[in-house]
C-alpha cells in the first residue's frame, strides 16, 4: 500500500511516469541521449500542450489527495469530544453527603484539585442531538489524573445523576499526570445496578450525559477506620471511541483453592484477602484487627500448618454493598492478585430490600470481574451469610441458598456458613451477637473457626 506521501506527490503511479516521459522525452537506445516525443514537446524541447495538460490534470489530483487526507485527519481527531475543560470551576459544587468539600482550579494546566475525602460535582450543558449519530461510536471516557503519592483512591462518576449513573476509581500513587481511559463496560453503577450501562442496550447514550462527578460520600475505610486527608487533580476529561474493556472474560476459572492450600502445608507465602461489610470489618468488636473472624483465620491455618508466612487480611468497609465492592475492585485487589480471596457480603444488601434476583445478579457480576481482574491466579472461597437475631433469623434464607447456587455453576467452593451457624439454633446464635446481626468477640471467634475449617477440607 502507498504512503500519503506517494498518493499525495504521484511517486510509483503510473500517470506520473507518463508525465515524466512526455516532459522528457523516450530514450533512444542507440544513441544514448533523450529524444523528444513529437506529441510532448512539439519538436521545440518545451513542453507542450499535452504536457501542460497533464500538469494541471495531475494537480488538481494531486489536490484532491491531500484534501481527502485531511478530511481522513479530522475524522481520527473527531474520534474524541470534550466532556469538561474545567475552564471554568463557577458550575462545581459540594454534593450533599459531604457538603463541605474544598475544591480550587490546578496550578500546571486547566483541571480542578479537590481535597478528599468528599465529593463535588457539576450538571453538564445539555447535548441533546449535538452529536447524536456519533454518539454510539463513544465506548468510554478519558481523564487526566495526578496523585498526591498516597496509597488513596480517587473516583470519578459520570451519566445522569439521578439514575444512570456509573463510575470509576484509580489510585493516586503517582504525581505525575497520568492518562486513564475506562469503557463503559467497566464502569460500575452508583446507585441501582438495575439500568442499562451507557451506550448498552436499553441504557443511556451518551448525548443524554448531563452530570459528571469526582470523589464520593465515603469517609471510612477498612476497618471503619476514618480515611485519611488526601487530594488529587483532574483534567481533560472527554468522549472516546478507542476504551478497551478490562474484563472481558467474565467465565473464566478461578484458580483452584487445593493449589493454595498445597503452598500452605509447604510453608510458602500466601495471601488471603476477605472482602465484605461491617461484618468482614468487625463492626462492635473493640479491637477489629485482633479480634476479626479473618484474624482468627490466619492464627488456626498458621497453627493447622506451621507456617507463619500465611497472611489473612480484611478489605472490608461497614455500610458496603455488592455495588460498592463492584466500584472498589481496583482497591481491594490491587495490582499483585491474592492466592485466596473470600466474598461474604448481602447484609446492606437485604436492609435496602434488593431482590434475591437483582443479589445473584450482582454476585455473580462480581465473580466474573475478579476472575477477569486477576487473570485467574487467584482461589476465590465463597462464604453465603451470618444469620440474625429475632425476625432476622431467617432473613437471609434466599441469599444463602443464591451463594451456594453461583457457587455450583461456577465450580467455586462455598463455606455454608449460614447453615452452620443455624445448626446451633437461635438462642446459641443470639449468644454470638453483638445487635441483630453483628457478630460480638465470641461469634467471630466461631466464623473464623468455621471458615479456616472449609479452607483446610479443600485439601
Amino acid at each position: 500500500m502507498r504512503s500519503l506521501f506517494e498518493v499525495c506527490h504521484g511517486r510509483k503511479d503510473r500517470r506520473h511516469h507518463l508525465l515524466f516521459q512526455l516532459h522528457r522525452g523516450s530514450r533512444n537506445p542507440g544513441s544514448g541521449v533523450d529524444a523528444p516525443l513529437d506529441r510532448g514537446t512539439c519538436g521545440s524541447g518545451r513542453p507542450g500542450k499535452i504536457t501542460v495538460l497533464l500538469e494541471i490534470i495531475n494537480m488538481k489530483k494531486r489536490t484532491t489527495a491531500i484534501i481527502f487526507a485531511l478530511l481522513g485527519s479530522l475524522t481520527l481527531c473527531a474520534a474524541t469530544m470534550p466532556l469538561e475543560d474545567f475552564s471554568d470551576l463557577s458550575a462545581w459544587k459540594s454534593d450533599s453527603y459531604t457538603p463541605n468539600t474544598k475544591f480550587e482550579k490546578t496550578a500546571d494546566r486547566p483541571g480542578i484539585t479537590i481535597h478528599a475525602p468528599g465529593g463535588i460535582y457539576r450538571m453538564l450543558p445539555a447535548k441533546f442531538g449535538q452529536y447524536r449519530n456519533q454518539g454510539r461510536n463513544f465506548n468510554g471516557i478519558s481523564f487526566k489524573v495526578k496523585g498526591d503519592g498516597s496509597g488513596n483512591f480517587g473516583s470519578i462518576s459520570v451519566g445522569q445523576r439521578w439514575g444512570w449513573c456509573f463510575s470509576w476509581h484509580f489510585p493516586l500513587e503517582s504525581k505525575e499526570w497520568t492518562e486513564y481511559k475506562v469503557a463503559w463496560e467497566d464502569m460500575n453503577p452508583v446507585w441501582s445496578w438495575n439500568v442499562g450501562k451507557i451506550n448498552g442496550r436499553g441504557g443511556l447514550t451518551p448525548e443524554g450525559i448531563d452530570f459528571l462527578g469526582i470523589g464520593n460520600k465515603w469517609k471510612i475505610g477498612y476497618f471503619n477506620a476514618p480515611v485519611a486527608a488526601h487530594q488529587y487533580s483532574i483534567a481533560d476529561v472527554r468522549l472516546v471511541e478507542d476504551a478497551a474493556t478490562k474484563y472481558a472474560d467474565h467465565n473464566g476459572k478461578a484458580r483452584a483453592i487445593q493449589d493454595v492450600v498445597k503452598n500452605m502445608k509447604e510453608g510458602k507465602n500466601v495471601t488471603v484477602v476477605s472482602v465484605g461489610d461491617s461484618i468482614t470489618a468487625g463492626a462492635r468488636l473493640r479491637s477489629p484487627q485482633a479480634e476479626s473472624y479473618s484474624a482468627v483465620m490466619q492464627k488456626k491455618l498458621r497453627e493447622q500448618f506451621r507456617n507463619d508466612r500465611i497472611t489473612v487480611s480484611a478489605h472490608a468497609v461497614g455500610g458496603a454493598t455488592l455495588i460498592d465492592l463492584l466500584n472498589w475492585m481496583e482497591r481491594d485487589i490491587g495490582n499483585t492478585p491474592p492466592d485466596l480471596i473470600t466474598i461474604l457480603i448481602g447484609t446492606n444488601d437485604k436492609s435496602t430490600g434488593k431482590s434475591c434476583a437483582s443479589y445473584a445478579m450482582q454476585f455473580n457480576e462480581y465473580i466474573g470481574r475478579l476472575i477477569a481482574k486477576t487473570q485467574g491466579r487467584s482461589a476465590i472461597l465463597l462464604i453465603n451469610a451470618v444469620p440474625g437475631k429475632y425476625y432476622r433469623w431467617d432473613m437471609m434464607d434466599d441469599y444463602a441458598d443464591a451463594v451456594k447456587e453461583i457457587g455450583n455453576r461456577r465450580g467455586l467452593p462455598v463455606c455454608d456458613l449460614y447453615g452452620a451457624m443455624r445448626a446451633l439454633g437461635r438462642e446459641k446464635v443470639a449468644g454470638l451477637l453483638a445487635d441483630l446481626l453483628h457478630p460480638n468477640t465470641a461469634g467471630h471467634q466461631a466464623i473464623g473457626e468455621i471458615v479456616a475449617n472449609s479452607v483446610i477440607q479443600a485439601e
